[in-house]
């Protein structure tokens, strides 16, 4: 019976390395995809610039190259420097549905766990509390 044990628990313990490697493996490549992908946003952006500096420079709207139109455009992103100016901009304009307050979940999570610790009671119907369960590597 001893043995039956013993290897039932050498058979699990095998189970569970195997799985703990894979894990770190995927992390690794992940990583390792992940750079990556900067290298490639990286060179994506300067070439980018270059060929819209080219095509400004040159007075080139668009141009049509292996069935494809590459053509020059701006994206705006606007973000408030001013908050409550803004916000009162907006309600002047009409655009109130526009503001919505938010709070930074990462900043929630950890005042909430602190509240917690020191014996605050929250009421689970105010919050959202999603656990996800990893394994953590050192």
């Amino acid at each position: 019976m001893e043995k039956k044990v013993s290897f039932e628990l050498e058979t699990n313990t095998t189970f569970l390395k195997r799985r703990l490697l894979k894990i770190k493996a995927f992390r690794e490549a992940k990583k390792h995809c992940e750079e990556a992908i900067e290298i490639i946003k990286s060179g994506i952006s300067n070439e980018e610039k270059e060929a819209f500096d080219f095509m400004l420079d040159n007075g080139i709207e668009s141009i049509k190259l292996e069935g494809k139109v590459f053509f020059r455009k701006t994206d705006r992103y606007i973000s408030a420097k001013d908050k409550e100016a803004v916000f009162e901009f907006l309600r002047n304009e009409g655009l109130e549905y526009l503001i919505k307050p938010t709070v930074n979940s990462k900043s929630l999570t950890s005042e909430i766990k602190r509240l917690e610790e020191e014996g605050v009671e929250i009421d689970p119907e105010i919050i959202s509390d999603n656990r996800v369960n990893r394994i953590g590597i050192r």
